[in-house]
């Protein structure tokens, strides 16, 4: 599955990123009105506007690629997801 890039927008100003996999539990989190879990952060909807495109993350991704012959291949993979900020630390939390 082809990885998009997604921002939501929070009220207080704050921006975070979340990958197509995230955008699920995201949006159940929203409809629970329950926090999420997600790979930059503990996502809380009580402060959350919107969820948009990550144009700019799109975009520094392809700019990036050096070699034409790649980027066909590359547009069909998506951007990389995001590395969990959870990984490193001793905190384990249940993720799926």
């Amino acid at each position: 599955m082809k990885n998009t890039p997604y921002k939501i927008i929070m009220s207080r100003g704050d921006d975070i990123q979340i990958d197509t996999d995230e955008l699920q539990d995201v949006l159940k989190a929203i409809s629970t009105k329950s926090p999420a879990i997600i790979r930059n952060g503990i996502f809380n909807p009580s402060f959350y506007v919107s969820i948009i495109k990550d144009t700019k993350r799109e975009y520094s991704f392809f700019e990036d690629i050096k070699y034409e012959d790649n980027k066909q291949e590359l547009k069909l993979i998506g951007v990389p997801k995001l590395r969990s900020m959870f990984d490193d630390t001793v905190l384990k939390l249940k993720t799926k």
